[in-house]
């Protein structure tokens, strides 16, 4: 076993984002910045059940890595499926041991999620019409978390809906992407509907997310000065995305659309000035 092998089937930036979207789903619920033992504490169990959720989906995809990703930890050698398995359980159990000590509701979510990824790892992910939500849902529980520390929900819900639904455009974009490697493994809406409707799906998600985020600052964040400027650059960025598209050039429109729900979450988080 090599520790950083340990660390990296984590996915640890993914987790800092994990973490970060807690933060900003917290300070968006109050629209102010505030730092308390409850919020570190949110963030933590946050980064914990992202890493086991990524380490949980290399254990149950260590017979096709070995085929098509190799290099990962599990197929290389440098860890063992079952101390991935190992590792995995025991960060959802501190995870969700962290949520317990914020409070009832954060637990709820936390425990809830922590379904959602095991069914999806194990079962859900050959059936990726229903996995995909269940991936761009991860933003938006992330942010529902934060808001579950102050208690204050209802501005975060709308912001939360926005980022699912950028992420399930940007999901379906990477089905369109892996449409010829996922022949005969698993079944992916652009299998079922075929590729122009999924394209049409995929700038509607991302038009609807802006909307989204458009209506909720009209009605919540009207004073804050940045919320507004960034969330319109990053519809302009999404709407790029979407045309990239449009056009197959799906990795260029993966990467803009991260690009896009970056900037989203910098308005997300500009609700605190």
């Amino acid at each position: 076993m090599k520790p950083l092998a340990a660390i990296k089937v984590l996915r640890p930036t993914n987790c800092f984002m994990a973490a970060l979207a807690t933060a900003i789903g917290y300070w968006a619920s109050l629209s102010r910045f505030l730092v308390t033992v409850d919020l570190f504490t949110a963030m933590l169990a946050a980064f914990l059940v992202c890493g086991a959720g990524q380490a949980i989906n290399d254990y149950f995809d260590r017979s096709i890595d070995r085929k098509t990703k190799p290099h990962r930890p599990i197929p290389s050698g440098k860890l063992s499926a079952r101390f991935v398995l190992a590792e995995s359980l025991f960060l959802f159990v501190a995870g969700n041991a962290l949520a317990y000590q914020v409070n009832a509701a954060a637990f709820l979510i936390s425990l809830v999620f922590t379904g959602l990824l095991l069914a999806y790892s194990s079962l859900l992910k050959k059936m990726k019409y229903v996995g995909n939500w269940i991936v761009a849902s991860g933003t938006a529980v992330t942010l529902l978390f934060g808001a579950s520390v102050s208690g204050s929900y209802f501005p975060v819900i709308f912001l939360a809906f926005s980022a699912m639904l950028a992420n399930l455009g940007r999901e379906l974009t990477k089905d369109l992407e892996d449409l010829e490697g996922d022949q005969g493994h698993k079944v992916s809406l652009p299998m079922l509907i075929g590729h122009s409707p999924v394209k049409s799906l995929i700038l509607f998600c991302y038009a609807f997310a802006v909307a989204v985020a458009l209506f909720a600052g009209t009605r919540y964040y009207y004073e804050k000065a940045w919320f507004f400027p960034l969330i319109v650059f990053s519809g302009i960025v999404f709407a790029y995305a979407g045309f990239q598209a449009l056009s197959d050039e799906f990795r260029k429109a993966q990467g803009l659309s991260k690009q896009a729900m970056m900037l989203a979450l910098l308005a997300f988080a500009s609700v605190v000035l």
